[in-house]
């Protein structure tokens, strides 16, 4: 299963996610600061709060906004700038946040009460919907399978060896809607629980949500533009 090189693992996603309290992972640390390295105003160590938004994106985080986000800073710090210090516990206050509203999520799509429902093939698709993410049938079959859930969920090889064009890494489906199952999404007919579902998004985060096809497609693409960079610049 494919992953973008220094993305977090699925082990450490699935430990930020399952338990709650404990903080990040510490590769997920350094994750972290990478990222908001990225975003440090000039001539400083520190970042904006205009930022945070940016950086939880870029960190594939789900359901963030300014309103629950500035509920966080609050309690964060009073300035209008961050330190890296600021910056994790940010994060995981909204890593803790998160796990609440997935967990709200699940419930509704699943119609059960707390973490012992069960999730099948259909309602992960709608799960993912409802989350506003819309991968290709491909990542999530792969997602599915690097959790070691294929043999309760299945996977559709029709989607696997078709999967729809994107129209970018996020997974969004070329031209607006959903993406397609590629045949009906295949499937055992099983169930998941919540832990699980859990599993299977560290999974798919890990891979940046893009399946082999796409993640071999980037790195072409990107190794094209860095040769031309390189041949301009000596040119």
């Amino acid at each position: 299963f494919g992953r973008i090189p220094g993305a977090p693992t699925s082990a450490e996603l699935l430990q930020r996610q399952g338990s709650r309290g404990k903080g990040l992972h510490s590769n997920e640390q350094v994750r972290v600061i990478r990222v908001g390295r990225r975003y440090r105003l000039p001539d400083s160590s520190e970042v904006s709060k205009d930022s945070v938004l940016d950086i939880l994106a870029h960190l594939h985080f789900f359901g963030a906004s300014e309103g629950n986000v500035l509920e966080i800073l609050k309690g964060v710090s009073s300035s209008l700038t961050l330190t890296f210090g600021d910056v994790l516990e940010v994060v995981e206050a909204f890593a803790e946040r998160e796990r609440d509203e997935l967990l709200e999520v699940f419930e509704e799509r699943c119609g059960c009460s707390g973490a012992g429902g069960e999730m099948t093939r259909q309602s992960l698709n709608e799960i993912m919907h409802a989350l506003g993410a819309y991968p290709p049938q491909a990542a999530i079959n792969e997602a599915i399978q690097a959790a070691g859930l294929t043999a309760s969920l299945g996977s559709s090889a029709a989607a696997t060896q078709n999967p729809p064009a994107t129209s970018s890494a996020s997974g969004a489906p070329a031209g607006g809607g959903a993406a397609s199952d590629g045949g009906g999404g295949g499937g055992a007919g099983g169930s998941v629980g919540f832990e699980d579902f859990l599993s299977f998004l560290a999974a798919y985060r890990a891979s940046e949500g893009l399946s082999r096809r796409e993640l071999a497609l980037v790195r072409r693409t990107f190794e094209a533009h860095a040769s031309q960079a390189a041949a301009a610049a000596s040119a």
